[in-house]
């Protein structure tokens, strides 16, 4: 292998030809911009992307070196705050971490990260030896996370896999974060499909499958069967991670050593947002109805419960939440409900309670005869729902998500109303 010096552009050259997808088609990622800068390697910032995998159609990017706030008056005056056209849209408090958002999670830096101590990062064939079938890290766990209240078994933590990238492209500038990242980086991506060619060419990489005789992880034309990336993965909700970095991670120089200061730590470390419901509807329901952002459809309580709109009798609820649910903690008396017809007194109605969904986060609560009640012509009946919030608990992330070990539950008892009619 030869040393990645200022010929190090042909590697995004030699990709593009060998239609290697996580790397640009451009061959100089500096054109336009300042050189690079003396000294340390520095983290500028964070970026967290859940890709619309959490709300569907409502992507969230986070950006940890973003104010939360600028209405405090401590940050009020910044550049950010005075200056950025987004201001505080991506900080925390505006756009919170959520399970998803290592769907692709980004450590910025102020010049690109090319070496791990004398070694090149992300090795390329020399002169000669032809294109690379495969471009990876020269050691992946230069980047990984730790995790804080995360659910732990057999000395493992609930950090998900990931597949592990060194990414020349972007600047310290963005016209929208949301579409354009920043960069230079390292990026890390859980990956909860292998469907796709870029997909497909990652789990390969990370090592998911073989590719099959004949082919490369470059060249694969076809998707794995089974399918062997983790449709759970994800980040545990009310958890604090932090990336961590080899010390001897690197710029073009050896001596350019990463600077791990507490600076550098706060923009490392991050908060998700705590284990909630997001939406409710009926199982017929074309469109479920947003109890996250907005209270308009109640806030869960029994004064003010969630409202799940008109069901036909059999029709079941789903209730879903922003991170898998373990069924096993499920007891008898999770789910009770009761139903009143025409005004009359409530009487009991038994439910069954199953977790549905590919990443198990919709809760499916149906009555156990298969009807709420006995409704005919102009009838009406209000059917009341009340779920354990310390029955509820998340799937630990834990390689193998072992059964009861997630930590994380919702805080208090939910209460769901819905109205009952004939079809």
């Amino acid at each position: 292998m030869r040393k990645r010096n200022a010929q190090l552009f042909l590697l995004a050259g030699a990709s593009a030809a060998a239609g290697l997808f996580m790397l640009a088609s451009c061959n100089d990622y500096l054109t336009g911009q300042d050189g690079e800068p003396n000294g340390p390697l520095k983290v500028t910032r964070l970026t967290l992307f859940d890709n619309g995998a959490s709300r569907a159609g409502h992507p969230v990017t986070t950006d940890t070196s973003v104010p939360p706030d600028c209405t405090k008056p401590e940050v009020a005056g910044t550049q950010t705050c005075t200056n950025d056209p987004f201001k505080d849209t991506f900080g925390v408090l505006k756009s919170p971490p959520n399970p998803d958002s290592a769907q692709r999670l980004r450590v910025v830096f102020n010049k690109a990260p090319l070496k791990i101590g004398d070694v090149d990062l992300e090795p390329v064939p020399g002169e000669g030896e032809g294109l690379p079938t495969v471009l990876k890290l020269a050691d992946p766990t230069v980047i990984s996370l730790t995790c804080q209240n995360c659910s732990t078994d057999a000395g493992k933590s609930g950090v998900p896999a990931t597949f592990n990238s060194l990414q020349l492209t972007g600047s310290d500038l963005s016209p929208d974060p949301t579409v354009f990242a920043y960069g230079p980086g390292l990026q890390m991506e859980v990956l909860n499909t292998c469907a796709g060619a870029t997909a497909r060419y990652k789990c390969c990489a990370m090592g998911l499958f073989q590719p099959p005789t004949g082919k490369t992880c470059s060249t694969l034309t076809a998707n794995p069967s089974p399918n062997p990336a983790d449709a759970l993965a994800a980040l545990e909700p009310g958890a604090t991670y932090t990336v961590v970095l080899n010390p001897a991670l690197a710029g073009r120089n050896s001596a350019d050593k990463v600077l791990v200061d507490d600076k550098a730590k706060a923009l490392l470390t991050f908060t998700t947002e705590p284990f909630k419901a997001l939406n409710i509807a009926g199982g017929n329901a074309e469109e479920p109805t947003d109890v996250d952002s907005s209270t308009d459809n109640g806030d869960g309580s029994a004064a003010k419960p969630y409202l799940a709109g008109t069901l036909v009798p059999d029709e079941p609820i789903d209730l879903e939440l922003n991170a898998g649910v373990d069924a096993t903690a499920f007891t008898a008396s999770t789910a009770t409900a009761k139903v009143s017809v025409d005004g009359a007194a409530a009487t009991d109605v038994a439910v069954a309670v199953t977790v549905t969904g590919t990443k198990k986060r919709i809760i499916d609560i149906a009555p156990s005869s298969g009807s709420w009640a006995t409704v005919a012509g102009a009838s009406t009946a209000v059917v009341t729902i009340t779920l354990k919030g310390a029955e509820i608990r998340d799937i630990s992330q834990v390689p193998g998500h072992p059964a009861g070990k997630g930590i994380h539950v919702i805080g208090k008892d939910l209460t769901i109303r819905a109205t009952v009619k004939a079809p």
